[in-house]
């Protein structure tokens, strides 16, 4: 999310929204061709374009779409069905949203990264990416987002001890390691964001609390 292209999730008036819709011809192109508004590394900025890139650049190493991709090495060794991953008209699989799965996938993959990449005695991911990919890479300072900092496209809380997925309109997998704790949260995407972060971690304090 440190690009420096300009790509905005400012509600209907964003960038985002045009990909939502699909309305560019070839998203790549779309957001590659779009202005920058510093140097990489330079700013955080949460959007949907930077992840759109790494799906594309995936794509071209694997020669697959990302969906097919991801089932293969991922979503079949997890015994995942009840899932879709949107792909876009130009083939290029929505790297920032558009999977569509029930709470209980969901909570596969955040038993996985609780687990270290282990799942039933196998590791499908290295337990090593897994640090990796949970550790701070933006700061809290930089992010601001309450306090929360941000890894590899995960979001991490230090005061709670804990990692998370934060998806599209209240939809949220909170990982504890130290008292081996999942909790999915689940609302309405399209109900204007009224179940955001506050209300989520509001579930996962409660139920944080009756486990102590």
């Amino acid at each position: 999310m440190e690009s420096g292209i300009a790509f905005s999730n400012d509600g209907f008036n964003g960038e985002s929204n045009k990909l939502l819709k699909e309305i560019p011809s070839n998203s790549l192109d779309f957001v590659l061709g779009l202005s920058t508004f510093c140097e990489q590394g330079e700013q955080f900025n949460y959007n949907d374009g930077d992840p759109h890139i790494i799906s594309a650049i995936l794509q071209h190493q694997t020669g697959k779409t990302t969906r097919d991709w991801a089932a293969e090495v991922l979503f079949s060794k997890l015994g995942a069905k009840n899932y879709d991953w949107v792909t876009y008209k130009d083939g290029i699989t929505m790297g920032a949203f558009g999977i569509l799965a029930t709470p209980r996938e969901m909570a596969r993959i955040g038993h996985l990264v609780l687990n270290k990449g282990i799942w039933d005695g196998q590791e499908i991911v290295s337990s090593a990416w897994i640090d990796e990919m949970t550790s701070t890479k933006v700061s809290a300072g930089q992010v601001n987002t309450s306090g929360k900092s941000f890894g590899y496209y995960w979001w991490i809380d230090e005061s709670r001890g804990i990692v998370f997925m934060w998806g599209k309109g209240g939809q949220f997998v909170f990982i504890k390691p130290d008292k081996d704790l999942v909790v999915v949260t689940t609302a309405d995407p399209n109900d204007g964001h009224v179940f955001g972060i506050d209300s989520a971690l509001d579930i996962f304090d409660r139920i944080d609390d009756i486990t102590n």
